[in-house]
C-alpha cells in the first residue's frame, strides 16, 4: 500500500534523517494556510506564524529533500490551500493561504520536469472531505503550476481570459 508520513520541519536535523529514512517518492502533498483566521487580517503575529509554517517550511523541505538527492524520484508535487481564492461571492479568503501562489510559480520554472499544482478546497464548507481528498489524489498536477479549486466537488481551474478593450474616442 501506499506510505504516507506526516514530518516534524522545526528540527532540522529531524527532517534530514527523516527525508533519508523515507527515501525515494514520487508525490509529495503539502497542506498550506489551513488555519482559523477572521477579519484581523493586519495581525503581524498572525502573518509571521502563518509564513513560518508555509512558505519557509516548504522551502526548507524542498532544500532538504534536494539536498538528499531524493528530489529527482519526485514527479508531482501538490499544494492544498484553505480558501485562497474567491469562486463564489459567499466565499471568504483567508489571506495568510493566498501567499503561495507566487511561489508555486517559480518552483514550476526551477523544476520543469516536476508537476506542480496548488489545488485550494473551501475549509469552511461542509463538503464531504474524503470526496475532496479522493479529488486531489485523482487530480494531475501540472507543469505549469496551475490553480486549481475545489467548490461544491467540482474540480475548476483558474485561467488568465483575454478581454477586448474598448477603445475611447477622446
Amino acid at each position: 500500500g501506499d506510505n504516507i508520513y506526516s514530518l516534524d520541519i522545526d528540527d532540522s536535523e529531524i527532517l534530514q534523517n527523516s527525508i533519508q529514512e523515507i527515501g525515494s517518492f514520487d508525490t509529495l502533498y503539502f497542506l498550506y494556510g489551513f488555519t482559523v483566521f477572521n477579519d484581523e487580517i493586519n495581525d503581524n503575529v498572525k502573518f509571521d506564524n502563518s509564513h513560518k509554517l508555509g512558505l519557509i517550511t516548504l522551502f526548507k523541505l524542498l532544500k532538504v529533500v534536494q539536498k538528499q538527492n531524493t528530489m529527482p524520484s519526485i514527479k508531482h508535487i501538490k499544494i492544498i490551500t484553505g480558501n485562497a481564492f474567491k469562486i463564489y461571492n459567499s466565499d471568504v479568503i483567508n489571506p495568510f493561504s493566498a501567499e503561495i501562489h507566487g511561489f508555486i510559480k517559480s518552483l514550476s520554472r526551477e523544476y520543469p520536469n516536476i508537476n506542480i499544482s496548488c489545488i485550494d478546497v473551501n475549509f469552511n464548507n461542509k463538503e464531504k472531505w474524503d470526496k475532496i481528498v479522493s479529488t486531489i489524489i485523482a487530480k494531475e498536477p501540472h507543469t505549469k503550476g496551475l490553480d486549481f479549486a475545489i467548490r461544491n466537488n467540482v474540480s475548476l481551474i483558474r485561467k488568465m481570459v483575454p478581454s477586448k478593450i474598448q477603445s475611447t474616442n477622446k
